[in-house]
């Protein structure tokens, strides 16, 4: 998740069903950068951000890779060196406030102004860590923001007493609280006390510092990323986003990032944006259930009532999301890569395949879209 800013009158939602029948259908051209020819998704997995409030990131760098392969390189550019880059050198009327916060466009100008660490070289930065502590990116990216908060906030509670820089001991009863907390979503058998030396010894309590620390001695050769600029577009209302969303991935058969309210993936009638109308821009607030997040749209297809459907590739791994079972997907089997189309969750969860993308109609998907990154 991700602010708005970022990754949360008369409420002008104009819905698509309004529109005869004929003119939705033909707003609605089969598409499915998946499964194309020699589609780059071929050698763009799945992404699974697991928790950690880093979707902007995870996106960006699918952009980015995307627009990579289609020029015949390699899939080069890593989510976390995205998002430490973004959080550390974009101004600070350009970003949100962490490295948990993020604005996709922002973060991919920041990349391409800077060049690029390869992916390899982010891997291995993290693989000394991970076999260290028996443990996936994902938990060790958790463990450095988490920590990273505690500190923070023990460092706030000395100073508001007097009691100057923090000690030994608190900091590795931070280290300890956290590894505690974080016990339960880790993969079994995780050892994150085992990387405790490496994190102290940076003596640092940002997370994006940290994590820049770790990855600098991989990092100072950085390649340059000729690529077309990123763009952003707001949303009015309903029918200007399911348009938008529509002509652009047609278009430029490339995929499109959307910045939406992720509970409309647990409820198709929910409505998380009001927007607010005036003479220069529609303002738009959030639902408290809103749920900011952010995904890749890569298809659509027309469905048999004359409406629309789009294909939305998640950040929440090859299950799609345990909480999102019900829907209809695109899936691949593991070992034949053969696609199976409108797969269920009794396919999504049996082993044998990876959930690619799943189906959400476009009204539902357009009346909780605030806005889309395209390059």
């Amino acid at each position: 998740m991700h602010s708005l800013s970022s990754c949360p009158l008369v409420i002008m939602v104009v819905l698509l069903l309004t529109l005869p029948v004929t003119a939705r259908a033909r707003s609605c051209a089969p598409l499915n950068l998946i499964t194309a020819p020699n589609s780059p998704f071929n050698r763009i997995p799945v992404a699974d951000q697991d928790g950690i409030g880093l979707c902007y990131a995870y996106v960006g760098a699918q952009l980015i890779n995307y627009q990579l392969v289609r020029q015949g390189r390699a899939p080069s550019v890593h989510q976390l060196f995205l998002g430490v880059e973004y959080t550390l050198f974009t101004p600070a009327e350009n970003r949100a406030g962490s490295i948990q916060g993020g604005n996709t466009a922002e973060a991919i100008r920041q990349l391409q102004s800077r060049g690029n660490c390869p992916a390899a070289r982010v891997r291995e930065a993290l693989a000394s860590l991970a076999q260290k502590a028996n443990s996936r990116e994902v938990d060790i990216f958790a463990f450095i923001i988490k920590v990273s908060e505690r500190l923070v906030e023990l460092q706030g509670q000395r100073t508001r007493v007097g009691g100057g820089s923090l000690t030994d001991a608190d900091v590795s009863k931070a280290y300890a609280d956290t590894r505690a907390a974080l016990e339960p979503y880790c993969q079994p058998g995780t050892r994150l006390e085992q990387i405790f030396p490496e994190l102290q010894a940076l003596a640092i309590a940002a997370p994006e510092i940290m994590l820049q620390g770790i990855l600098a001695p991989f990092c100072r050769e950085r390649e340059p990323l000729s690529l077309p600029a990123p763009n952003v577009r707001r949303f009015q209302n309903t029918m200007e986003a399911t348009a938008a969303i529509s002509e652009k991935i047609t278009t430029n058969q490339s995929p499109v990032s959307i910045t939406y309210c992720a509970q409309v993936l647990f409820d198709g009638a929910h409505v998380g944006l009001v927007r607010t109308p005036s003479t220069a821009e529609t303002t738009v607030t959030l639902a408290a259930d809103c749920g900011l997040h952010e995904s890749l749209i890569v298809g659509q297809r027309p469905v048999a009532d004359g409406g629309c459907e789009f294909l939305l590739r998640n950040t929440w791994g090859t299950n799609f999301g345990r909480d999102t079972a019900n829907h209809r997907c695109l899936c691949r089997h593991r070992r034949t890569g053969a696609f199976v189309d409108n797969c269920t969750n009794a396919t999504h969860n049996n082993g044998q395949y990876a959930v690619e993308a799943c189906w959400i109609g476009t009204e539902a998907l357009g009346a909780n879209a605030a806005k889309m990154t395209w390059m």
